[in-house]
């Protein structure tokens, strides 16, 4: 199993989603690459991240995945958020930068891209 890491390490999970279909008579779409985004320091002995990257990977169609460190969204700049469809806030704070966790929460708020907090307390 491997995660592609946006902090200097190059792994992927691949994935499509088959976007448009035949309902109302329009064409099928081209297939689009979709990427989820999960927000956190990612740390193999962590069962809970372990498991999350297994659940992205059983389904059928998939969407790709990436890492992104909170130490590198901390950062201005340093990462396009806008190529992601939506945003995981992983388990596992404290993180190492909560001001790059917050970084993608308010990207995501203030672009309406989908968000999905299961720590950092969005599960109180």
């Amino acid at each position: 199993m491997h995660a592609n890491i946006v902090d200097g390490r190059d792994q992927w999970f691949h994935g499509t989603l088959h976007a448009g279909n035949h309902i109302f008579g329009k064409a099928p779409m081209q297939q689009q690459r979709v990427i989820i985004a999960l927000v956190g320091d990612r740390n193999p002995a962590n069962r809970t991240h372990l498991a999350t990257e297994e659940a992205f990977t059983d389904a059928p169609d998939a969407p790709a995945i990436e890492w992104l460190a909170t130490e590198r969204l901390s950062e201005p700049g340093a990462i396009d958020l806008t190529r992601y469809a939506g945003l995981l806030i992983t388990p596992g704070s404290p993180y190492r930068s909560m001001d790059g966790a917050l970084a993608a929460i308010r990207h995501a708020r203030e672009h309406q891209v989908p968000l999905l907090g299961t720590c950092g307390d969005f599960n109180t």
